[in-house]
This record gives structure tokens, sequence and C-alpha cells, in this order.
């Protein structure tokens, strides 16, 4: 079997912008994943509701019609639970924090290399970030002055906040364990 034979997975894409959509469709191709690509949030809720069809979904923030946070809402409602990745241009916390607490397993901004991309789809996909938040460790936890609330994904350091991603908290909750 050649390497181009191997399906690392399946992942919807979901995005208004046809060039970016087409761009991150054809570099996850050649990354070895198989994807299906949607102009539009009810296009890919019709697809995604026809049965478990993809490993993972990255899906747009902003789109006309309905957006990114509603499909996610939409999808959760009828009990689809494959790991959503935000791809926006939106950078306040406010939505990554939205997304997050809504069952978004990360959050990317569209800026960020297809390389960064890349290795948190595999990450995910791994199971590494699937399975802790499935089971994450009850209550916060202090380590000599840093303390880490894994209910909310915040970190405190001498009980000043430390403003971290998602994906920072989770580098630094790895650590610490």
């Amino acid at each position: 079997m050649q390497q181009a034979d191997i399906v690392r997975g399946r992942v919807t894409v979901v995005d208004d912008d046809e060039l970016f959509l087409e761009s991150v469709s054809t570099n996850l191709a050649d990354a070895g994943y198989r994807t299906d690509s949607f102009l539009g949030g009810a296009e890919a809720i019709r697809y995604l509701s026809g049965g478990p069809s993809a490993d993972l979904v990255l899906l747009d923030w902003k789109m006309p019609g309905i957006s990114g946070i509603e499909v996610m809402q939409r999808l959760r409602a009828e009990k689809i639970d494959i790991p959503i990745i935000f791809l926006t241009v939106l950078s306040d916390q406010i939505y990554e924090e939205v997304g997050l607490l809504g069952g978004a397993v990360d959050f990317v901004e569209k800026s960020r290399s297809f390389a960064i991309l890349l290795r948190r789809i595999e990450l995910i996909l791994g199971g590494d970030k699937r399975r802790w938040q499935a089971h994450p460790p009850a209550g916060p936890h202090d380590h000599s002055g840093l303390v880490l609330r894994y209910d909310s994904r915040r970190a405190l350091w001498r009980d000043n906040n430390v403003d971290l991603t998602l994906t920072e908290f989770n580098i630094v909750a790895y650590h610490v364990r």
C-alpha cells in the first residue's frame, strides 16, 4: 500500500470563503485526509445529520445564514458529538470561550499556518484531547502556586489570572500531569 492510499481520517470543512475552503481541503487531502467541503452551515448540518460520516469538523464562525456557533448548537442538539475546531478571523477571547464552552475542542485563527492546524487535528484524532476533555480532573488543583481550573480551562499563578488559550492550557496541564 502506498502512502497516498492511507487515509488518516475524514474531515468535514465548512466555510463561506470558497478559496479558503479549497485551500484547506487540498492541504488536508495532501496530508492524507479525506475531506467533505461545504460553503454553508445548512448543507453541512444536512450532511452530518445523515450519520457519523466525519471524524472531525473544521467550522468557520462567521457565515451568512447559519453561523458556525449555530451549526455546532444544532449538531449537539441532534446528539452529533463529532469534534469541532473553529477556524475564524475573530481573535477576541470571548469568542473562543463561547465556542469551547459550547462544545468545540479547539479554536484556531485563520492566520495560523496549516502546519499548526494539522498538528492540532492530529492531536485530536489521536485521542489525546478527546480523552482528556471527556474525563478532566475534577475541581481546581494547586501546584506550588499554579492553580489549574479544569472546569473552565483557566490558570492562576499566585492568585493572578494567566491569559492562556485552550491549547496553551492543555500543554500546561499535560506537563503538570
